[in-house]
């Protein structure tokens, strides 16, 4: 007892003498000192190698924008492009008010850059909310949209998935049964009543991640080209 008395009171010592001193530790600097020292393990770690054949050397590309589709298996895609950026301190596309980055299918235009998204880290007193990295998080695509607040090049790369087992994911992850009086995949997939109609997850979600809206889904021409 006497010895946890003497080392509480040399805590306790220690203390006030760092506060009536002011050295308590900076903890916003040592996060971005872990945070740095974190990056440069990964970078020296080398998670790109070079490619088998030597005479095509692997030029990374630095500017991606994946058009993350919903229950494709794009959330594993999304954390290797993350990680990607983050250890090479690259700016995301990221929405302000949602703590996961996501648009989803709101309304997005030319000025919505401005109005939902953190400025590029390079970008941060002129604010024009141009010239963004990286995208991963879920938005309707709109190659015209996107090219005006990407970084020139942007290569654009997505993931898809056969659209029965997709529909019967999003239809448990979602628990899409619940939408329906009598919790019926039936109900739900019936086009005579509005549940198929007016409901996003009764149809194919991919498409609506590429850009299609829900209007036109009866548009088989539209369908059937690029959109």
């Amino acid at each position: 007892n006497r010895v946890a008395m003497a080392f509480l009171a040399v805590v306790l010592i220690y203390a006030v003498f760092a506060v009536t001193h002011n050295r308590l530790p900076n903890y916003e600097l040592l996060s971005s000192q872990l945070i740095q020292t974190r990056r440069n393990k990964e970078l020296r770690r080398d998670p790109f190698p070079a490619p088998f054949d030597a005479d095509t050397p692997c030029t990374p590309t630095t500017n991606v924008f994946f058009v993350k589709t919903h229950k494709t298996g794009s959330t594993t895609l999304q954390s290797i492009v993350n990680r990607f950026g983050f250890i090479r301190n690259l700016s995301f596309a990221f929405r302000r008010q949602d703590p996961r980055g996501h648009v989803t299918f709101k309304d997005f235009s030319k000025a919505s850059p401005r109005e939902m998204f953190f400025p590029p880290i390079h970008d941060r007193i002129t604010c024009t909310f141009r010239g963004y990295n990286i995208s991963t998080v879920h938005i309707a695509y709109n190659r015209q949209i996107a090219n005006s607040y990407m970084t020139e090049g942007t290569k654009y790369i997505s993931l898809l998935r056969e659209p029965v087992s997709q529909w019967l994911s999003a239809y448990q992850f979602f628990k899409l049964d619940k939408l329906t009086r009598d919790h019926s995949m039936e109900t739900l997939l019936d086009k005579k009543n509005d549940y198929w109609r007016s409901n996003l997850y009764s149809r194919n979600l991919q498409s609506l991640d590429l850009g299609l809206r829900v209007n036109q889904f009866e548009d088989m021409a539209l369908s059937n080209n690029d959109f």
